[in-house]
């Protein structure tokens, strides 16, 4: 009799384990439902399901991305913080663009058929010229398309989205109209037309050079390391450096070979030197003087030297007005003009 209890209790034992077990893992299973429904929402108690705001990667439910802060030039952190270069530009996805999005769908690139183009870096009256469609047909010599170095080169490759490749009375010469592999119109309505020159007061000759980066005890230490971070995006193709020069927020005089100046957004400015400095084959970029001027401005006169697609040196004079308001430096004009 004894062992006939035992034999019961042993498969009640046996059968309270089995159901254990079975409602253990219908549990689980429901956990698992939880956790894509309710608990994957928002996070919290409220039960709103999947419908809530989600927090990722920085993002604030529907008011976007927070703004980065500027970043600014590693100062002092020597030549070794500049050896990264940019590649040069193939495709507008791998070059993204700071002032819109690149979609010409089209070609316009000459290559390097026939005999090198002769440009002449014409004076005028932008605004006059670029709104009197008739000066276009009295002027053929006006720049047509641009002769890249390699033919394969298609305008979707530029950062800039916002070049004309034919003069038309809704554009203004480029600053790098002087430059045959680079397009020679931007347009009208990218620009301010009727703005004067900034005014620059001469004080003094700053001496300028490469080593000067590293005095930190000097007066224009700040422009040192800036006119330094201007020769390095051209001589190393360093848009880290670019970024440290041209801030997201603001606005650029801009003038090419004696045309009546306009103004533009920084970042049109930015994407226009990122593809002149990515899409040249530079030499050397050569500091001529260096000024200082009232208001915290400094003037600097600079040689673009480099090879053009038929393999003749080349030069481009650059001029730019920096300001240093005691927190950094920026562009805040910029002139192009014949160095030859």
């Amino acid at each position: 009799m004894k062992q006939t209890h035992l034999w019961i209790s042993l498969v009640a034992v046996a059968l309270f384990a089995v159901s254990a077990i079975a409602d253990d893992d219908l549990l689980g299973k429901d956990r698992n439902r939880g956790g894509s429904g309710k608990g994957s929402g928002s996070g919290t108690s409220s039960g709103s399901g999947s419908s809530g705001p989600r927090n990722d990667g920085g993002t604030n439910g529907s008011r976007g991305p927070e703004a980065a802060p500027r970043p600014r030039s590693d100062r002092g952190s020597g030549p070794s913080g500049f050896d990264r270069q940019e590649p040069p530009i193939t495709s507008s996805s791998r070059n993204p663009s700071r002032s819109g999005t690149v979609r010409y769908g089209t070609q316009n690139n000459r290559g390097r058929q026939g005999e090198a183009p002769s440009i002449s870096w014409s004076s005028g009256d932008a605004a006059r010229q670029a709104r009197r469609e008739e000066d276009v047909r009295a002027r053929p010599s006006w720049r047509s398309g641009y002769n890249q170095y390699d033919s394969r080169f298609r305008d979707d490759s530029f950062r800039y989205p916002y070049y004309s490749f034919d003069r038309t009375r809704d554009c203004v010469p480029s600053p790098w109209y002087g430059y045959s592999h680079l397009p020679a119109y931007v347009s009208q309505w990218r620009v301010t037309l009727g703005v004067g020159p900034i005014q620059f007061r001469y004080i003094e000759d700053v001496p300028w050079r490469w080593t000067n980066r590293y005095d930190s005890r000097s007066d224009s230490y700040r422009v040192d390391q800036s006119v330094a971070d201007w020769v390095r995006v051209f001589e190393r193709q360093d848009l880290r450096a670019l970024n440290n020069l041209i801030p997201r927020r603001g606005r650029v005089v801009v003038s090419s070979g004696g045309w009546s100046p306009y103004a533009m957004a920084t970042d049109d400015f930015y994407d226009l030197v990122a593809d002149l400095a990515t899409s040249s084959r530079t030499v050397r970029y050569r500091i001529e003087s260096v000024r200082r001027g009232r208001d915290g401005l400094y003037e600097v006169n600079a040689v673009h030297e480099y090879t053009d697609p038929w393999s003749r040196r080349a030069y481009a004079g650059h001029r730019l007005l920096l300001e240093d308001d005691g927190r950094g430096v920026d562009i805040v004009e910029f002139a192009s003009f014949d160095a030859r």
